[in-house]
């Protein structure tokens, strides 16, 4: 296998990576998942609570976040505690960046808008 095949496979899972990371930003609920982990580590029952969607439901929605690497959990007693990982949303970033199109978005008042938008 050569640089040029290994280079392509690479980028392969790249964009698998992406797939995953969009769809699961794709989804208004799971959005306000993270923006409510971004301020504070929670168990299923405090997301559930929170976002007022059952626990069937903030599962699924969690399983989802995890498989795109953006959602870990940690067993606490007899609760798992969800927590947001950057690292994979970091990925995001760079290929957007890669279009020049970040330099257009202002995320200094990320959290502001999301309140506007009743997401936080």
């Amino acid at each position: 296998m050569d640089s040029k095949e290994i280079n392509c496979e690479e980028k392969k899972s790249e964009i698998n990576d992406l797939d995953s990371i969009f769809f699961a930003l794709s989804d208004r609920k799971r959005r306000l998942i993270l923006s409510f982990l971004l301020c504070e580590e929670m168990s299923i029952t405090q997301i559930s609570r929170k976002c007022a969607i059952s626990m069937a439901s903030t599962s699924k929605h969690i399983q989802v976040l995890i498989k795109a690497n953006l959602v870990t959990q940690k067993p606490k007693g007899r609760n798992r505690i969800c927590r947001v990982s950057l690292r994979n949303l970091s990925k995001a970033h760079v290929w957007l960046g890669s279009f020049g199109l970040l330099d257009l978005l202002d995320l200094s008042n990320l959290e502001g808008f999301l309140s506007k938008e009743n997401l936080i």
